[in-house]
């Protein structure tokens, strides 16, 4: 389940998992783990290209499913689309 706390530790760390791993800070493991991190990742992949409109309708239907069953509620759910709006909008690839 993707929570609105999970969504802010993704967060804090750019979204770089490696970053994330290699932090030892046990609570923060404790409340995410490389699942929920793929997740959010993929997430922001999928809700990225609704976002550049090139998804059809039929993925757009099945994310926003998927969005549904794997967030804990409305809030997280607006809360990751923000995130897709604001803060992973144009992310720098190297």
């Amino acid at each position: 389940m993707i929570t609105k706390e999970k969504l802010k530790i993704y967060l804090k760390y750019g979204g770089d998992g490696d970053a994330w791993a290699r932090s030892n800070f046990a609570d923060k493991h404790a409340k995410i783990n490389d699942n929920d991190w793929a997740l959010i990742d993929n997430l922001i992949q999928d809700l990225t290209l609704i976002e550049n409109k090139v998804a059809s309708e039929t993925y757009i239907a099945d994310i926003e499913i998927r969005i549904n069953e794997i967030c804990d509620g409305e809030e997280t759910k607006q809360y990751l689309k923000t995130l897709v709006n604001t803060t992973f909008k144009n992310p720098k690839r190297n």
